[in-house]
């Protein structure tokens, strides 16, 4: 039974009790299939004559998903998390953490000998088999480890005292081929023209009175050539390999959920401000301005003007009663608030029959508070005689009637003032998402909080980031016209759709109760119009870096192309999960269901769509990224060369490489005027540290090995004589 037969035999064993919920397939088990999807997605590189077992974690067995055992080292994918590798002899040692737990729920701690700690805490593992299982199987490997004879004897040899001994830094497997680039089982030609080289130092060194220095150590000699000459023999012919991978995600689970999110509340905001472009917008603007305002400023505050109630209030703050009226003049503020054109009774009283309070522009307020006075002397104030009353019922705006009007518009100051503290709000509920993503993905890789923390916030900023720009942008963008222009496309659209649909749509994406029939119909146009422009703006915001970094020569034209439609697809497939996932959670429960759902639909189809779109244009566009590779390749294989790399030292200095090997650093590679340069300048340091730790190999004496080439070359002249 070979190695791997016995390694095999070990997880069929340990299989059964590892596995919680899903399938281990072991050897032969494994469908070609499954290995093609575990090498694309997470075995890149893998030998596949050295797999012992695959324990498949996808719902369909798909092998996309799940942890690959090969007689070497284990490739793991998990959820939410980048493919990873461990070789079984990197393994310093193992023990479990949270014993207290049922084994499933424990967490495995593997400690590799460079001081990197890894945790397995997937519930799909039983931890305390899984330890056993990798005890046992770390004991074969060192056992076949021990039982190797190495290349070159590295046991202290027999010399005279004038002989020079010279310690070398050399692979554990020599690459023999290149000193004697033939095998043995070739023509002799070739050995005899290396043997008949060093056939004159042989009989020069022995020399008549060597003979007692030849019988002490010519069999030492003789084994150390023997030992060459084998590995030649046995050496496989093949160059070192190893395929280099980086990490081409643009989009994570934790961006695509956190965009989503603020582009949720950008969507309810536009439709909120649609108002805003009508003949009295400022006014609406006004409302929501002061509104704004007042949150801001630590009050309770409540929006009751949308419910449109026949002279009912437009907001409730702690529980004071406000219709806000802003127009040109303070009389006319008042005016409005009065039947029959200012000349009949005051409308606006609360059930209790006192008066609510009137807001009115900041720089009108005088002129307001006097035309209310002489109302109030008019008895037309009901159950209020005393003119002085009037400053009590005109409550003093905190907007000029110039900035209402600035607020409804584009590209003013007040606009954007107001536009990008809505945009604050925004990013900050972006910001608590994405942050949680990250943070609960790291923590569930194993990581300490501080490194999961670091990373939580990184994230957020920078979706938070995003989700802020795409609001102020959108909001900009509604305010030009942009969204009136859309009216007649958005309400064809609906039209087709129908009431269902539209009830589908709008109930997705707005809160409070739900709405039916035409009134549906009419709020999922706005919201089509929303959800056009705020997915427009986040494209842009998305792609502004990639805009930049074409005019730096960074990236290229058709990388920049292929970035944008990635980045549309995807936020167009969020948006879209978005509103299934939403419908779904709202049946099975209103409220938080509808949020959940919207977060978990938009992060799957978000990913899926930006998968398809990369898949689809990948296959006639090239990323930059992989071109960079390629010249990165192709260094790599002249130092691996260079340096006499044995497969181990190169897969290692792969991996060291792939945690380097980000957009950034492949982007600056790209704009470099000499990419090789910059490869090597990259490399070199990384292929030597993995060079320095090769161990020290004592080197026979010259004349040790000019004793060993004369015992042969007497046995090929005694060979020779009998043919």
């Amino acid at each position: 039974m070979t190695s791997r037969e016995e390694m095999m035999e070990l997880l069929r064993k340990y299989a059964p009790q590892i596995k919680t919920s899903f399938l281990f397939f072991v050897g032969e088990e494994i469908s070609s299939k499954q290995m093609d999807n575990a090498i694309k997605a997470f075995a890149s590189g893998v030998d596949r004559s050295s797999v012992i077992g695959l324990y498949d974690t996808t719902l369909f067995n798909s092998g996309k998903q799940g942890y690959l055992f090969t007689t070497e080292e284990v490739y793991y994918l998990e959820t939410l998390e980048k493919p990873q590798k461990i070789r079984y002899a990197d393994i310093e040692k193992m023990e479990l953490f949270n014993t207290q737990k049922k084994d499933c729920n424990q967490g495995l701690a593997i400690y590799l000998h460079n001081g990197i700690k890894i945790s397995w805490t997937s519930i799909y593992l039983q931890k305390p088999a899984l330890l056993s299982f990798l005890n046992e199987l770390l004991q074969r490997v060192k056992a076949a480890e021990k039982s190797v004879t190495p290349v070159l004897l590295t046991k202290e040899p027999k010399e005279s005292k004038d002989s020079e001994q010279t310690a070398f830094v050399v692979p554990e497997k020599v690459v023999a081929e290149s000193t004697v680039k033939a095998e043995r089982t070739s023509t002799p030609i070739v050995e005899e023209t290396f043997l008949q080289r060093e056939a004159a130092k042989a009989r020069d060194a022995v020399g008549t009175g060597a003979e007692e220095q030849v019988a002490q150590e010519e069999d030492y000699g003789r084994s150390v050539w023997d030992e060459v000459v084998d590995a030649v023999e046995k050496s496989p012919q093949e160059e070192v390999s190893a395929k280099i991978s980086y990490n081409n995600s643009r989009f994570s689970s934790a961006d695509i959920g956190g965009v989503a999110v603020g582009n949720r509340a950008t969507v309810n905001k536009l439709f909120d401000e649609e108002r805003f472009h009508a003949r009295q917008g400022h006014g609406f603007a006004a409302e929501r301005a002061n509104d704004l305002y007042d949150r801001l400023a630590g009050h309770k505050v409540q929006l009751a003007g949308d419910g449109n109630e026949k002279n009912g209030a437009d907001r409730i703050v702690d529980g004071v009663h406000i219709q806000s009226k802003y127009c040109a003049t303070g009389s006319r503020c008042i005016n409005e608030c009065f039947k029959d054109g200012g000349k009949g009774e005051f409308r606006y009283a609360m059930k209790n029959g006192k008066p609510m309070q009137i807001e009115v522009p900041s720089d009108k307020y005088n002129a307001a508070v006097k035309a209310m006075e002489e109302k109030i002397k008019k008895g037309q104030v009901k159950g209020v005689s005393d003119p002085a009353e009037a400053k009590n019922i005109v409550r003093k705006g905190h907007f000029t009637y110039k900035q209402a009007k600035n607020i409804a518009k584009a590209g003013t100051i007040e606009s954007l003032t107001y536009d990008s503290v809505k945009g604050v709000v925004s990013a900050t509920s972006s910001f608590g998402v994405s942050a949680a993503i990250t943070f609960a993905t790291y923590v569930w890789n194993g990581d300490d909080f501080d490194t999961a923390l670091k990373a939580a916030t990184h994230s957020g900023l920078k979706v938070g980031g995003i989700a802020f720009a795409t609001s102020v942008l959108a909001s900009q963008l509604s305010k030009t016209g942009l969204n009136s222009l859309m009216a007649g496309g958005s309400e064809a659209i609906v039209a087709v759709m129908g009431p269902k649909a539209s009830a589908l749509l709008v109930n997705a994406f707005r809160g409070g109760a739900n709405i039916y029939g035409a009134a549906a119909m009419k709020s999922a146009a706005k919201l089509l119009r929303g959800n056009a422009i705020t997915a427009g703006a986040t494209v842009l915001v998305m792609s502004s870096f990639d805009i930049a970094n074409i005019f730096r020569n960074r990236i290229s034209g058709k990388q920049l192309f292929k970035n944008l439609a990635n980045t549309t697809s995807t936020v167009a497939g969020g948006t879209g999960g978005w509103m299934a996932g939403a419908a779904v959670g709202s049946a099975i429960l209103p409220g938080i269901g509808t949020f959940v759902g919207g977060l978990l639909g938009s992060i799957g189809a978000g990913a899926v769509a930006g998968k398809v779109s990369e898949g689809i244009l990948g296959a006639f566009i090239e990323d930059d990224a992989q071109e960079m590779v390629r010249v990165i390749e192709s260094v790599f294989k002249n130092m691996a060369e260079e340096y006499l790399l044995n497969q181990e030292e190169a897969e290692k200095v792969v991996d060291k490489l792939g945690n380097k090997l980000t957009g950034d650093l492949l982007k600056d590679m790209f704009a470099s005027s000499n990419r090789k340069n910059f490869a090597r300048n990259l490399l070199t340091p990384i292929v030597e540290d993995v060079v320095a730790k090769r161990r020290a190999i004592q080197l026979p004496s010259e004349k040790q090995l000019v004793i060993g080439l004369k015992k042969v070359l007497e046995e090929i002249a005694e060979e020779s004589e009998k043919e």
